[in-house]
């Protein structure tokens, strides 16, 4: 299946290599950011498969952008919706993960928001049901 939603990571970091006139190698990038080396290398090669929150967080806050900066949709030909799809967000308790959908302009506090009601809906579903 052909990736309708590509990052900018590679952009922007060309962007603020630029305007900072000075090489940034992905070992800073990584200490700046605590995300690990290997996945700022399937960022900056857009081969990311699902975008997880904390690593969206952790980008913004490096390039001082919104979540909507990151990412670029590509219209399929089918005519789909601009969604990001978010699998297997997990809960802050350590839950289990649950599938969520944010417009591509979303903030990162809107997201976080999001993932937060959904916890806490399945949390009280699970202690309305009935013990067997």
């Amino acid at each position: 299946m052909k990736m309708t939603v590509n990052n900018r990571f590679a952009i922007l970091l060309a962007e603020k290599r630029i305007k900072e006139r000075r090489n940034i190698s992905l070992s800073e990038i990584a200490d700046a950011t605590g995300i690990s080396r290997k996945t700022l290398y399937a960022w900056e090669n857009n081969k990311v498969n699902r975008f997880d929150v904390p690593v969206i967080d952790a980008l913004c806050e490096y390039f001082q952008i919104q979540p909507g900066a990151l990412f670029h949709y590509v219209k399929p030909e089918g005519g789909r919706s601009g969604k990001i799809t978010l699998k297997n967000a997990p809960f802050k308790d350590g839950g289990k993960g649950i599938k969520l959908l944010f417009q591509a302009d979303a903030t990162v506090e809107d997201m976080a928001k999001m993932i937060s009601q959904k916890g806490e809906k399945k949390q009280s579903r699970a202690k309305k049901k009935p013990a067997a």
